[in-house]
């Protein structure tokens, strides 16, 4: 309870901060699940520097994967594709097109903040009933990150299906929200064996956490 109560002042006191500096609330865009995977993120990509976006992508890549490892991933690419789970290998495809990038160099960037992750969410409910999930996210790169955070409406027939937190060229979800029924949070400890994740992923065709987070909120009515 003392550490909860430590945890309760800490955001307040962090939220009024924010407020008297202005909104931090990242920009908010609506993403068509009516357009074709390859195509969805191209219009949102194309709000910004799309050669700054590349740049800080090789960034984050080379502090995750020595150069060897990019190489290898690039050579698989053609075979990867083919057993990427979808919609999110060809949203990947899409990215890597729009960017000018290598499928591998974009593979690599979908788990590089599962490499990278520290993490924490809390729930708490006040004197009124209200509920509050509450989450950080404790990456590296904020001088990136903050640049390329976005909250992301999915529609469907004009309807929102869900919406999540997530980064430019990243194509799972973290942090998600199924309007009026639940709010989900991933939270990584980094221990150094991401390639374990990318393995399962790509040979066993097993989902990626941050897709399994995205598979939820789109089909999910409850947990």
């Amino acid at each position: 309870l003392v550490l909860l109560g430590l945890l309760l002042a800490a955001a307040a006191a962090a939220a009024a901060a924010a407020a008297a500096r202005g909104d931090w609330s990242p920009p908010r865009f609506n993403m068509s699940l009516d357009t074709p995977p390859s195509q969805r993120w191209e219009p949102l990509l194309r709000k910004y520097h799309l050669a700054r976006l590349k740049q800080d992508m090789f960034r984050v890549i080379g502090n995750v994967a020595p150069k060897w490892v990019v190489t290898i991933i690039n050579m698989l690419a053609p075979v990867l594709s083919f057993i990427l789970p979808q919609p999110y290998g060809e949203e990947i495809e899409g990215i890597c097109k729009v960017l000018g990038v290598k499928l591998g160099e974009g593979l690599l960037i979908n788990f590089a903040y599962e490499a990278l992750g520290s993490c924490t969410s809390i729930v708490v409910q006040d004197s009124r009933g209200m509920i509050c999930h509450s989450r950080n996210m404790d990456f590296p790169f904020t001088d990136i990150l903050r640049n390329v955070t976005v909250d992301i409406q999915f529609v469907k027939n004009g309807q929102i299906v869900y919406k999540g937190t997530t980064f430019l060229g990243f194509v799972g979800l973290w942090t998600g929200q199924k309007p009026n029924k639940f709010t989900i949070t991933g939270n990584d400890r980094a221990k150094g064996d991401w390639w374990k994740t990318a393995i399962a992923v790509l040979l066993k065709q097993n989902p990626s956490p941050s897709w399994l987070i995205r598979d939820v909120v789109q089909s999910a009515d409850k947990l």
